[in-house]
């Protein structure tokens, strides 16, 4: 049977190849001090301080959803303090002022946002002969998928998950709480940002270098583990579902 270090190190090998994923992961749901909020704040994602609209065509009454990024605005796990907010507003001059008072957005209600504005569109599309029914029949709401309630995912079930709808595994509390809370240790933070930051630095100075993966070069394993861990799944064995 695998042990915890090797499960660890395959579901770091996966985090480092997906390592922008990982920053935003850890920005909308790690519990940062706010001393390692400042550390750490130039290599977080911020977000967005504002809940989604639309931008209607008068001529057609359809209109583009305008969504706010997630990120740190999102972070309910963090301990917001008055310079943090400051700090945020200080990097958002560009969105309205005072708009760090919000912090932290409600993300549950920003999916339903969303899901309401596209039923909607729905509505206009089809000349309001349809309902909320006929829209989730033919549409995976987003409240549908942060609502689902995971049980504990190996790395090959996240792996696979992200490949299907990376979305999806960003804003499911259930994975955070179930799968991956424990796994973000605070080293395992720290590793994670010095390896953006280093890469950050490696790509800007023209020098970067191909992941050095642990778990790949160094654990051989059996076709056993192979076959438990899932290495071989491709993307062709994933349902359909929301990028």
């Amino acid at each position: 049977m695998l042990n915890i270090q090797r499960m660890n190190a395959q579901l770091r090998d996966f985090l480092l190849q997906n390592l922008d994923f990982a920053i935003e992961y850890i920005s909308l749901h790690y519990p940062f001090t706010e001393e390692q909020a400042i550390k750490h704040w130039d290599y977080l994602i911020k977000g967005d301080a504002f809940y989604p609209y639309t931008i209607n065509d008068r001529s057609t009454f359809w209109g583009d959803i305008i969504e706010p990024q997630i990120g740190l605005s999102f972070n309910k796990n963090l301990a917001w303090t008055n310079q943090l907010r400051e700090r945020w507003q200080n990097d958002n001059q560009h969105q309205t002022k005072n708009l760090n008072q919000l912090i932290p957005l409600d993300l549950d209600r920003m999916l339903r946002t969303v899901d309401g504005l596209e039923f909607q569109q729905f509505l206009i599309e089809y000349d309001n002969l349809r309902d909320w029914d006929d829209f989730k029949s033919c549409n995976s709401t987003w409240e549908d998928e942060y609502m689902v309630a995971y049980p504990i995912l190996a790395k090959n079930e996240l792996a696979m998950l992200y490949e299907r709808s990376s979305a999806s595994l960003l804003i499911n509390p259930s994975i955070w709480e179930n799968s991956l809370r424990d796994f973000f240790t605070h080293d395992m933070i720290e590793f994670l940002i010095q390896t953006k930051k280093e890469r950050t630095e490696q790509a800007e100075q023209g020098t970067l270098s191909p992941l050095k993966l642990d778990f790949y070069d160094n654990v051989k394993l059996t076709p056993e583990e192979e076959a438990a861990l899932g290495t071989n799944i491709s993307k062709s064995d994933m349902p359909d579902g929301r990028k």
